[in-house]
């Protein structure tokens, strides 16, 4: 739950959801259904877009919150298929042709992607950029050592220590005397239990990588 309650109050998640919000109400997906089906209704399609939606954010936590690929990454893909399978069946259904159908759906959920994807780019590209630390709340900085002055932290380079959670790329280890940090890596996943060492420390991050 901390670590879920950390992605969500992360204004990168904020900027994510807005812009998959977006596209998701692009002229794509605006464009006018009654040339698929002239007998199309709208509110027909609530389940297989809830059952997409749900599929995405079954992803995103995956990406975000779980470690390793499992059980909710599988279950978000076969949620996005399904959701895309029963949206086809419905315009179908509705007296819509099969390419015409087939097209629409697909073009709304190759949309839906790239917005996911896009959102994802953003949540893991926008911290590294220069000047946007600076932008964002104290508690939303990754790798940060909380109470310490920053200039005390460069006696950490070069300290090995044990992830303790999951570092993707934010989480924490501990130092060989038992002292918990939180720690952000180079881009790189790094499964909890690897051994690990300080490469450097940047302003108020800890920047940490795998021990050869």
């Amino acid at each position: 739950m901390g670590a879920m309650k950390k992605v969500l109050e992360n204004p990168l998640t904020l900027l994510m959801l807005v812009l998959v919000w977006s596209l998701g109400h692009s002229p794509l997906l605006a464009a006018d259904v009654s040339d698929v089906t002239p007998s199309f209704n709208m509110s027909s399609l609530w389940l297989p877009a809830l059952i997409l939606g749900i599929g995405i954010a079954l992803i995103l936590l995956e990406v975000f919150v779980l470690p390793g690929f499992g059980i909710s990454g599988i279950s978000g893909i076969l949620a996005s298929v399904v959701g895309l399978f029963l949206g086809t069946h419905t315009l179908i259904s509705q007296g819509g042709h099969f390419s015409d159908a087939m097209g629409y759906v697909l073009s709304s959920g190759i949309t839906a992607v790239l917005a996911t994807m896009l959102g994802c780019i953003m949540f893991w590209a926008l911290p590294r950029l220069p000047g946007f630390r600076s932008m964002l709340p104290k508690d939303a900085l990754p790798g940060e050592l909380r109470g310490e002055a920053v200039e005390a932290l460069h006696h950490l380079t070069g300290q090995p220590g044990i992830a303790k959670t999951a570092l993707r790329p934010a989480g924490k280890i501990a130092l060989e005397n038992g002292q918990l940090i939180d720690v952000v890596t180079r881009g790189e996943f790094i499964e909890a239990g690897t051994q690990v060492y300080v490469v450097k420390v940047e302003g108020p991050s800890v920047v940490v990588s795998k021990l050869a």
